[in-house]
């Protein structure tokens, strides 16, 4: 891997990192409502993930939780957004 490769993917998991921690803090609860708890070993696998796609994942599942304990039942999707995409609402829009 060239130096610059390996660069970007230090840079990458340390966002993972600061995003995960963000995750298990605070300000989930306190915009969310909404509390992780993480075994070492899915934690592990989070941070490893150089796609990003389990981190996404997690996102995704907040936002679907936190849509369905909200009182905002009716929301809509974006106009321009992406029909090939799936979408969650976030509820603290």
């Amino acid at each position: 891997m060239p130096e610059s490769d390996r660069g970007d993917a230090l840079r990458r998991a340390d966002a993972r990192g600061r995003l995960l921690g963000r995750c298990r803090g605070q300000a989930l609860r306190q915009g969310y409502g909404i509390s992780l708890h993480f075994s070492t070993a899915i934690e592990q696998r989070l941070l490893n993930d150089a796609t990003g796609d389990l981190l996404d994942a997690v996102f995704c599942a907040v936002q679907a939780a936190a849509f369905e304990r909200s009182r905002h039942r009716q929301a809509t999707i974006f106009s321009q957004a992406d029909v090939l995409e799936g979408w969650i609402v976030d509820p603290t829009y």
